[in-house]
């Protein structure tokens, strides 16, 4: 059995089928298997941005501790194995393949019960990582969820070490809901009664949000903006430096940490993962040295990463409000007199279209060419051009990403900046490309 192919032929988000509410698929694959998700130590992610910023932190802290850590995020930007991850080394083919075969009648038999129906690729996919994670016996998960929380399928999880919330901003408005409210109360779903969560939510509305449902579960409730200040210090293209201030008058902590990751927004991701390494000291202890060697040494593809110079081209894959105006946070800091910057852009169509294009009227040097990727729920340039148009904004539409990037390194300087963004499946294809 060829085992992308068989995950591959599964209904995938956007396709008929390829979302459906409820826990019961996942439940009904992982029974046969002795219910591995209510052995595993899991620390759960969910968020509209960041999840994966703060799982890199996280893993990079716990293997430095000399913790065996295993790492589920999505979507993939090239290789689906990168979904598995066990201490940086990714599950293999022949490991993907025997676990395929096990999961495949399994399938079958739940396919042929109406009451329950045909797994989708995201329900199998995170029931056979449960698994295997299980049998490799990691001391520590890393959950990331895929859409919303509530009914996501990682949160078949029964009880989390801790649950963290990152930020939220408003996607998958059709599923979701239609405020921020709304998305925040069903990011809120991976709450668990008793059991931490922090948060790193910025909007004062979701925040309150998850407020209330921490305490309706009794759940121990921590903003990192409550316990955290922090100075930025130092910054370039190969990281930055900061120093943390603690807000708790029992602690005396100033602390410098430097991260390789760009943005200041991934200072506020950092500050996540060192809240969830303290909530946490008793059962999962990490010394200093370790915590700041994980910090540094965090890397993730996609975000704000920079892949050649002269001219500067940064590929990041943000896909929302959110992501765009930290994006857009990080390219006014790199501004200099007579510099351009090139965005090609390619987004989805369940995104907010309208809330990210408006945010690219920062900068009249800014040129913006807009394209498409491959991926089946891409949204037409025409539809991006037309707010774009709207904002005034100084726009080329270029159907193929190719012919895009093309274009668009032949008219940059070296000095000018090119910046691919819009979406994972953008930057993914656009990696593919330049390498």
């Amino acid at each position: 059995m060829h085992p992308y192919e068989y995950i591959n032929n599964l209904s995938k988000f956007g396709s008929k089928g390829g979302f459906k509410p409820g826990l019961e698929r996942v439940k009904a694959l992982l029974a046969p298997f002795g219910h591995p998700e209510r052995s595993l130590k899991v620390i759960h992610v969910a968020g509209s941005n960041g999840k994966g910023s703060t799982i890199a932190f996280l893993k990079n802290i716990y293997q430095q501790a000399g913790y065996k850590v295993g790492a589920y995020t999505s979507p993939h930007l090239i290789n689906f194995n990168e979904r598995l991850e066990i201490d940086g080394r990714h599950i293999t083919e022949e490991e993907l393949t025997e676990l395929v075969e096990r999961l495949a009648p399994v399938v079958e038999e739940i396919a042929s019960d109406h009451h329950i129906g045909q797994p989708t690729y995201f329900e199998f996919v995170t029931a056979l990582a449960l698994i295997y994670f299980n049998r490799q016996g990691v001391d520590l998960l890393l959950l990331e969820t895929g859409l919303g929380g509530r009914l996501d399928a990682t949160n078949v999880i029964p009880s989390p070490l801790i649950s963290i919330i990152t930020g939220i901003s408003l996607e998958h408005t059709e599923i979701l809901g239609e405020r921020i409210e709304d998305v925040a109360r069903e990011k809120a779903g991976i709450i668990k009664r008793g059991r931490s969560v922090i948060s790193g939510v910025r909007d004062k509305e979701a925040q309150e949000v998850i407020r209330a449902v921490a305490e309706r579960k009794k759940a121990p409730f921590k903003s990192i903006y409550d316990i955290y200040d922090y100075q930025p210090k130092l910054s370039s293209l190969q990281g930055q430096s900061f120093i943390l201030l603690d807000k708790r008058p029992q602690k005396d902590g100033v602390r410098e940490y430097f991260i390789g990751l760009l943005g200041e927004h991934q200072i506020r991701n950092s500050l996540l993962a060192l809240l969830a390494v303290e909530e946490l000291k008793g059962e999962y202890p990490v010394e200093e040295s370790a915590l700041s060697r994980g910090l540094r040494d965090a890397r993730i593809p996609g975000r704000l990463e920079v892949v050649r110079d002269k001219p500067l081209i940064l590929l990041d894959g943000a896909h929302n409000r959110e992501g765009m105006e930290i994006l857009v946070e990080f390219l006014k800091k790199e501004m200099r007199i007579g510099r351009k910057i090139f965005m090609v852009l390619g987004i989805l169509r369940d995104k907010d279209v309208k809330g990210m294009v408006k945010l690219l009227k920062f900068s009249d040097h800014l040129k913006l060419i807009i394209t498409k990727n491959k991926e089946k729920r891409a949204l037409d340039p025409g539809v991006i051009q037309r707010v774009a148009e709207a904002e005034g904004i100084d726009n080329r539409v270029c159907y193929d990403l190719k012919e895009a990037l093309e274009k668009t390194l032949k008219a940059a300087q070296k000095d000018d900046i090119i910046c691919i963004t819009g979406s994972l499946y953008t930057v993914a294809e656009a990696k593919i490309l330049l390498s």
